[in-house]
């Protein structure tokens, strides 16, 4: 099976983000690299959760590439775009469409900002709507945006540009890559294959290992059986745990997976672990096991945060600096404080917002890890960790 990535389509309003997936999705189609999406209803977003809860809006195309495929994700709003990077395991790459005829925006700045706090790195940008104006006016464009980017952190002069109009691909559709409307599409995927770097597996990631629950065994070990979430754990391999506050070096002396002894477990599967340095007593359920150059262990950290609307069964009120609450990570609770920017009073519901959340332990935490958000015992939102903090 090819790989799958996740590519976040961002851009202003109206400067052609739907009419680029509608136009990719019927030319593509004649061609069996993905199927046939009507304009409609990726404008309309027709992903959107209509019951209770958090609702996701989003309009999505899977797009088969040279040696991997591509999840295509469009947003109907800001607030959305937000959402989807909070709850998304990992947005892979962005494909950035700007209007040739207009230039960049504000939003396009604000988009570009927050995908990069939250650690995309590769980008392929269109300058779409480009038979509307001189090629000179193009140029000045190209290289708007290509200060823009250097200006937000992204490798500028390695990101691919690519010139056409969505709406003339979209009216014809032929799928032909020899094409005058319809060429710049196949351009636009050959550059998704060429710049976006395919992730990091979970396995080839230091070990992140969630306890369930743990007891005593034989020999004066103590038995863990929990969820390898990351990364991989062998015989004899050192780790770490945080008991009382405390970081505290361990050894796995054997292991098994689905009761049978094992060399070698990786993510992600359940696994049951024979621990040397700790007691049964000191360990508890929701604790976490890392490998020594692993995730450090932190009370502080700098994350993007989306606050429920009280139709998303939040809250009704705003919130200022100083609110504690409860942080989430894989159902392991931990209290925490908000702490907001100089330039922020308050954060509304149905707003986002950067902060900085302090926390009453340390933790083993690192750059986009998600977590809930609850306060009292109701969720109140959904966050992801951009930086972890000494």
């Amino acid at each position: 099976m090819a790989k799958e990535l996740t590519i976040a389509v961002i851009g202003h309003v109206d400067h052609g983000k739907s009419s680029l997936l509608a136009a990719m999705s019927s030319s593509f189609s004649k061609i069996g690299l993905t199927t046939m999406v009507p304009y409609e209803q990726i404008d309309l977003a027709a992903s959107g959760n209509s019951g209770p809860g958090l609702k996701l809006n989003r309009a999505e195309l899977k797009i088969a590439g040279k040696n991997r495929d591509y999840r295509l994700l469009d947003f109907p709003s800001h607030q959305d775009f937000i959402k989807s990077l909070v709850t998304s395991d990992s947005i892979d790459g962005i494909l950035l469409v700007v209007s040739a005829a207009d230039g960049t925006m504000p939003q396009t700045r604000e988009h570009l900002q927050l995908a990069k706090e939250v650690g995309a790195a590769s980008l392929v940008f269109v300058l779409n709507k480009a038979d509307m104006v001189s090629a000179h006016l193009q140029d000045m464009v190209e290289a708007e945006v290509r200060g823009l980017l250097k200006e937000k952190g992204f490798p500028a002069d390695k990101c691919p540009a690519v010139r056409g109009s969505a709406l003339l691909a979209r009216n014809c559709g032929c799928g032909q890559k020899d094409c005058p409307k319809c060429s710049f599409l196949f351009a636009v995927l050959e550059a998704l294959d060429s710049i976006i770097e395919d992730p990091a597996s979970e396995s080839d990631k230091p070990l992140f290992f969630r306890i369930d629950e743990s007891s005593e065994a034989p020999f004066g070990l103590t038995l863990a059986k929990g969820s390898i979430l990351k990364g991989c754990v062998k015989k004899d391999d050192r780790a770490r745990i945080i008991l009382g506050g405390q970081v505290k070096e361990i050894a796995v002396k054997a292991l098994e997976t689905e009761g049978t002894q094992a060399e070698k477990a990786c993510a992600v599967s359940q696994a049951s672990l024979y621990i040397e340095g700790v007691k049964a007593g000191e360990m508890e359920g929701g604790a976490f096991i890392t490998a020594l150059t692993g995730n450090k262990p932190v009370k502080a950290f700098r994350a993007l945060v989306y606050i429920f609307r009280k139709e998303e069964s939040g809250r009704d009120t705003p919130f200022r600096s100083g609110l504690k609450a409860d942080f989430s990570f894989w159902g392991t609770r931990t209290v925490g404080t908000f702490e907001l920017p100089p330039d922020r009073e308050m954060v509304m519901p149905g707003d986002s917002a950067i902060v900085s959340v302090k926390l009453a332990s340390k933790f083993f935490a690192e750059d986009g890890f998600a977590f809930s958000i609850s306060e009292g015992g109701k969720n109140i939102g959904i966050g992801k960790i951009v930086e972890v903090m000494e």
